[in-house]
This record gives structure tokens, sequence and C-alpha cells, in this order.
């Protein structure tokens, strides 16, 4: 299992619950900015810890919708932070767990509304 896996498998726990969104992995960029459609960011932050039967890997979750989909944008982080308060994995990931609570939206400079979540994703350790 490599952390890439991590990202994979949370992207397919949610995946019904953002139809339309593009999937970015650690990064966008201007032109992502600029696009007409949402997208959402998985990206590690660092956090989390280990031991030799558990790791506890964090993963921060970016929603960023249209300058006109605060509502939808909304509804979509609240939908995934409802799934993941609910229990489950996939995958590699053992169990998610809301670490955050959704922060948003905040807003670009082009109008476009983001949310942000920390979520934990524990796996077998290593």
């Amino acid at each position: 299992m490599t952390t890439r896996t991590i990202l994979t498998d949370l992207r397919a726990y949610i995946d019904d619950l953002v139809p339309g969104y593009a999937v970015k992995y650690f990064r966008w960029t201007d032109a992502d900015e600029t696009s007409e459609g949402p997208f959402v960011m998985m990206r590690f932050p660092g956090s989390g810890n280990s031991d030799p039967l558990l790791q506890r890997i964090d993963v921060l979750l970016t929603l960023v919708q249209q300058p006109t989909g605060a509502v939808s944008g909304h509804d979509a982080m609240a939908a995934i932070a409802r799934r993941i308060r609910g229990g489950g994995g996939q995958g590699s990931v053992l169990r998610f767990e809301v670490l955050s609570e959704p922060a948003g939206p905040m807003y670009l400079e082009n109008g476009r509304p983001v949310w942000v979540m920390d979520v934990r994703c524990y796996t077998e350790g290593n």
C-alpha cells in the first residue's frame, strides 16, 4: 500500500457524492481556478502518526465550486462529512474519521467558494 493508494481509496469512498467534480491530487493550478467545473483536491498535510499495528494518515480534502455554487458546494461537503462520520472504510483504508469539521466557504479572488476538511485514514501498520 502506498500513500497514493489512500487518496484513491478516499476518492472511491466519496465519489458518488461529488458527481461532476474533477479530482486533483496534491495541487491545483491557475488553469484549474479559471476552469468552468468544480473540483476536489486531496493532499497530505503532514499530520498523523503510526505504530507497528496502525497508521493514522491525515488527508486535507479541499472542495472548490463555481462562483454560483456556494449552496451546492456546502451540501456536497456536508454529505462527505456525514458519510465519513457514519464509519466505514474502502480498499486499504480500514476506517475514515473526520478530524475537523468542514470550514468554509472561503473565497478565491475569482469568486469561487472553497471548503476544507481534515480526514484521518486508518490503515494497517508497516
